[in-house]
């Protein structure tokens, strides 16, 4: 299973100086030892203060307070001084669990611990893993900060176990409230108590000027504005034009020729015949993240409808054509939920035959975008559209139902480096850049703010 790519984490940082040496070896999170007074790397909330403004000023990612067991006091000063997590090791208590407003990662100590232990070890995992602040799990042998390893063979498939524990809660937590803040990817967390010598600082580079022209399906438009805002203040040289509409559009207009450095789709249908195709550059095809399908109604609408099993009681309904990926979700449900009559390939259902069979009038939209307008607008009394587009006019919108993904499939976003024989090298050269860009942690990060879930290869494997 793949959990995403390998973060470093380096702990016990006592001196300023010690930032900019992480920032040049690209470590990703740097711990501090708070509150602890029995730890040799123990340092004060001043030198923390100092510390953090180094972190910052050399960019290291993410800072960590490591902790025992912390009182509500502490972790309050903590949140204070702008911890991005905290590490407890130890416990922690209903009081100081109310007043975290930070992410957790847990630490799980298996000193001694054997392969037969690994059900117990589940077990803790879940009581763990139920808490929606938790972030991340930390394991260590011996006692913390000794640096000492333990078996790795423990952990042998724990990754599945983490992964099984995690969908279990986040399908719990979706059906409860629909609220990812604290739903990142389970970390396997290693306490490293040196910082690596020998990394060669690594200036950033700037490249040189270009434009590149990127596809994106139409439901990504918000997050992109943002990434595209992030990145040319990183790259002032290069421009980013996009193109958003439904993924068969662009998917058509790659095959007629348009200028395209870069496609992102919802779906993997349109990226597949593009691949077989030899429009995508070989080894770029990367699922990058999932969605869900939702049907939703303007605010205070009145409707009647409960869900895709009632849909006749709608006076209209907003519905991308089947070339559209929302709109093909939606026609693999309606048949799932034996609605409509099955087909080989579902997006060549037309829209007549779906009016016929519910006996509502539809408007047929050419991207999710257009749906969700119809419906905020009230020209539609229902529509369905993904749960991020949902969600960003959530002021506007209700949401009917959360269209299950054993009758929609699963919701993939893949990404991949689109064949330009006329781009000129500066264009490829940021085009691969800005392709890399795309799967950093700090992209990523944008993406979970709109709400997208991190894609799990295993989820579809499995």
């Amino acid at each position: 299973m793949q959990m995403g790519k390998t973060k470093v984490k380096v702990c016990g940082l006592t001196r300023e100086e010690e930032a900019k040496m992480l920032a040049d070896c690209r470590v990703e999170f740097a711990g501090m030892v708070l509150f602890f007074p029995k730890s040799k790397r123990n340092v004060t909330l001043q030198q923390a203060e100092q510390i953090l403004a180094a972190l910052k000023k050399y960019g290291v990612s993410k800072s960590v307070a490591v902790t025992v067991s912390p009182t509500k006091e502490q972790v309050e000063q903590i949140m204070r001084l702008g911890f991005d997590y905290i590490q407890i090791h130890g416990t922690l208590s209903d009081e100081v669990h109310d007043v975290l407003r930070i992410p957790v990662i847990r630490a799980v100590n298996v000193a001694g611990k054997t392969a037969e232990d690994k059900e117990s070890i589940r077990r803790q995992l879940e009581s763990v893993l139920a808490d929606e602040k938790t972030a991340g799990i930390l394991f260590y042998g011996s006692s913390p900060g000794a640096g000492k390893t333990f078996d790795w063979n423990l952990l042998k498939n724990i990754q599945k176990i983490c992964f099984w524990i995690k969908i279990k809660y986040m399908e719990e937590k979706m059906n409860k409230n629909r609220k990812y803040k604290w739903m990142l990817p389970v970390s396997m967390l290693c306490l490293c108590n040196m910082i690596p010598v020998g990394c060669a600082a690594k200036e950033k580079e700037i490249l040189e000027e270009a434009e590149i022209h990127v596809f994106i399906a139409a439901s990504l438009e918000n997050a992109f504005e943002d990434i595209i805002t992030v990145y040319q203040e990183k790259q002032p040289n290069i421009t980013v034009v996009y193109n958003a509409d439904s993924s068969g559009i662009l998917q058509h207009q790659i095959e007629e020729g348009y200028e395209c450095d870069l496609f992102f789709s919802a779906a993997v249908k349109q990226m597949e015949a593009l691949e077989k195709e030899d429009f995508v550059v070989k080894g770029t095809k990367k699922n990058l993240f999932c969605n869900e399908v939702v049907l939703i109604s303007a605010k205070e609408s009145g409707t009647k409808v409960t869900g895709i099993d009632n849909l006749d009681q709608a006076e209209s309904m907003a519905l991308a054509d089947g070339s559209v990926p929302v709109g093909k979700y939606t026609r693999e449900a309606l048949v799932r939920a034996k609605i409509l009559e099955e087909k080989e390939d579902v997006s060549e259902i037309s829209t007549q035959e779906i009016m016929d069979t519910l006996g509502i009038e539809i408007n047929e939209c050419s991207n999710v975008s257009k749906v969700k307008e119809a419906v905020k607008e009230g020209s539609c009394e229902v529509g369905t559209v993904y749960y991020t587009d949902a969600y960003s006019v959530k002021e506007d919108v209700d949401i009917i139902e959360h269209i299950s993904s054993d009758l929609t499939g699963e919701i993939v976003y893949p990404m991949a480096r689109i064949v330009n024989e006329e781009a000129e090298e500066a264009e490829q050269k940021a085009a691969d850049h800005f392709y890399q860009f795309l799967q950093s942690d700090e992209v990523m990060k944008i993406f979970e703010e709109y709400l997208y879930l991190p894609y799990e290869a295993e989820s579809a494997e499995s």
